[in-house]
């Protein structure tokens, strides 16, 4: 698919410093590795409040870190996240202390922002690990 999109002239290829590729892909790999072991050790029904908490937390260290301003709409629609995640997570009763640590520190490390990484890839990387329905061959999500 990315050949046929370059090919289309949607996406242009580029290059990373190897150690900025490295850094990219240990936290990738922390996160994903965070949010299996938050599966084994909780609830699917937790696993999915952890992805969903992605949007929140994202949009939270982009107005800490990036200076963004959202609008009124886009504030209601993470609000509405928020409520959701806070009434499932206070009727969810098959979550554990290791597996919450887990899924915590798989969601912050997804969610940081990297710098040196271009913008274009921690967007998509940003996106893809927002919606945890994009499930690739049950080999889970990138984040």
């Amino acid at each position: 698919m990315t050949i046929v999109l370059r090919w289309l002239g949607y996406i242009q290829p580029s290059h990373l410093p190897v150690a900025d590729l490295l850094k990219f892909v240990l936290f990738a790999n922390f996160s994903v590795v965070g949010m299996n072991v938050s599966l084994m050790w909780n609830s699917v029904g937790f696993y999915q409040i952890a992805k969903l908490s992605m949007i929140p937390v994202s949009c939270l260290l982009e107005v800490a870190f990036d200076k963004i301003r959202y609008s009124t709409d886009t504030k209601l629609s993470i609000l509405v996240v928020l409520l959701g995640v806070a009434v499932c997570t206070v009727t969810e009763v098959s979550v554990n202390t290791k597996g919450f640590i887990a899924a915590f520190v798989a969601v912050w490390i997804c969610a940081l922002p990297s710098k040196k990484v271009p913008v274009e890839l921690f967007q998509f990387v940003k996106t893809y690990c927002a919606y945890p329905g994009w499930i690739f061959a049950g080999s889970g999500p990138l984040c």
